[in-house]
């Protein structure tokens, strides 16, 4: 990409949080370059007579392309051999908020997806490389096997099946690897 250097994903402990500024940093590259805006989804609450109740919150991200696109995501950082999704459904098995947005939003053509970044994961034979994927949330298999009940987590296999991967670049003049969220998307 143009002013950028590909690097490998960082080793060791990414947490969610610095995946997540490297995103805004990504996204403010992005908007600098006229390609995309991407920004966080606000916080929501509610008040309940006088008490602030906060609303289970929509995904991490969306965005919109310089042509009018909207994409929307949420970002993921995994030192598991899988992905769970338990968490994206309530009791009754049922997908709560972010994930039925993000179901709801990819049935009018809006580019949905879990932008997952898979820790080096240091084992007694082998050591598995940090990866990072886009994992589309949309109308195709997976999401139907997983509605059935059939899958309960996204594996790195189920990546590389299905997902897209994403470069790491450093800037010329720079030091820190950042994920190229929006590269080979459309």
């Amino acid at each position: 990409m143009h002013g950028f250097e590909l690097v490998d994903p960082p080793g060791g402990r990414l947490r969610g949080r610095e995946f997540e500024k490297l995103i805004e940093e990504v996204g403010e590259f992005y908007e600098r370059e006229g390609i995309a805006t991407i920004g966080r989804y606000g916080v929501s609450g509610a008040f309940n007579g006088d008490t602030w109740r906060p609303i289970k919150s929509l995904p991490d991200f969306e965005g919109v392309w310089c042509d009018g696109r909207q994409i929307v995501f949420d970002a993921k950082v995994c030192s598991q051999s899988s992905f769970p999704l338990n968490k994206f459904v309530d009791g009754a098995g049922q997908p709560v908020r972010q994930l039925k947005h993000m179901l709801r939003r990819c049935r009018f053509g809006v580019r949905c997806f879990f932008l997952i970044h898979w820790s080096e994961r240091i084992l007694k034979t082998r050591t598995e490389p940090a990866e990072t994927w886009r994992f589309p949330v949309d109308n195709g298999p997976f999401w139907k096997w997983y509605e059935e009940g059939m899958v309960k987590s996204i594996t790195k296999e189920d990546c590389r099946s299905y997902g897209q991967p994403v470069s790491w670049c450093v800037p010329k003049r720079g030091r820190k690897p950042r994920p190229m969220v929006l590269e080979g998307l459309y």
